[in-house]
């Protein structure tokens, strides 16, 4: 009945709604149960209203998730495999904010679990740009910074001084955990893309990547023949996913570079990425034509109009119309 529906959802009461188109959910609190048997909302993010939600837009939290506990307690105990799922959970319902904080969350406290800073240890360090990750290794340790020795597939520098440690991402030393944080940055990234915020997504997945190289090289033995040809395909799937991205923010020679890394291990996958690129880049090519004619034909008719000679351009070849491919992601 309508007044059992009304009590099944208590103002004040923690609750999660989907857009009206189904792409998307969102953490909420009742404010107001109407006649109609209509909620209206707060959403948790933002703390705006929406009026007159329907019931089949409404539904619980999950029972793992705490409102208002974002400081979760972890120890070296922990299974954060475990909790990982959770975070997946709510990847699948599409609340991509609440899956972000629950992957953050986790991060947050498996990073802490491996800040001791002792030489010989093995890091990450972030560069000026997005792209820029690399897996190294500390030889001096300073108070606020380290000197490092980078693995020579990562970087041709060598060696770098006094690397700031706002600039230091910690690794677990156990290979295990390690595949646990790789795999949780890429989800940071998946969440980022659906949320349109490319330049995180870009860093999360290099990131990942620079992870998994440090993976990689950990394996020796025949008995990691197995491990190694599966951390090959999700290496692939990464260089892909940041291929993609980087063409949806317009750098398509920056695409380019990482379909060459999908093509040395997954050539089938890459053929269509390279198709894709190409596409992309016949597509913005003849929109680069079309709005340098439309701009020499403006310059014209405002040069006839002041009394020049017009013609200051042919078919507007000398006109640059998109930036360096090579600018920062951010």
């Amino acid at each position: 009945t309508m007044e059992n529906l009304k009590k099944y959802f208590d103002i004040g009461e923690p609750v999660r709604i989907s857009s009206i188109d189904k792409q998307f959910s969102f953490r909420c609190i009742i404010s107001c149960s109407n006649e109609d048997g209509t909620f209206d909302v707060v959403f948790h993010d933002s703390n705006k209203e929406e009026t007159n939600v329907t019931t089949d837009r409404i539904c619980p939290l999950e029972k793992f998730e705490a409102l208002n506990d974002k400081n979760l307690k972890f120890t070296a105990a922990t299974d954060f495999n475990a909790l990982k799922e959770n975070g997946n959970v709510l990847f699948k319902i599409k609340d991509y904010s609440a899956a972000t904080e629950y992957y953050q969350s986790i991060l947050s406290s498996l990073n802490n679990l491996c800040t001791k800073v002792s030489i010989g240890q093995v890091i990450l360090v972030e560069g000026d740009k997005s792209l820029e990750v690399y897996y190294a290794m500390i030889s001096e340790i300073h108070e606020n910074s380290v000197d490092v020795v980078y693995d020579e597939s990562q970087s041709t520098a060598g060696e770098a001084f006094d690397i700031p440690m706002s600039r230091v991402v910690f690794v677990p030393q156990d290979i295990e955990m390690r595949e646990v944080q790789r795999s949780l940055y890429m989800n940071l990234a998946k969440c980022s893309s659906k949320r349109n915020r490319n330049g995180w997504s870009i860093k999360y997945v290099s990131i990942a990547i620079a992870i998994s190289y440090s993976i990689k090289d950990s394996y020796s033995s025949k008995e990691d023949i197995n491990e190694s040809n599966i951390l090959m395909k999700q290496l692939s799937d990464s260089y892909y996913f940041r291929s993609k991205i980087l063409l949806t923010c317009n750098r398509p020679k920056l695409a380019l570079k990482d379909c060459e890394k999908v093509q040395q291990i997954d050539p089938i996958k890459a053929a269509a990425l390279r198709k894709e690129i190409t596409d992309y880049n016949a597509k913005q090519q003849k929109i680069n034509r079309k709005l340098a004619k439309d701009i020499a034909a403006w310059v014209n008719t405002a040069l006839i109009k002041s009394g020049g000679s017009g013609d200051s351009t042919k078919d507007g070849d000398d006109i640059a119309i998109f930036a360096d491919d090579d600018a920062d992601i951010r």
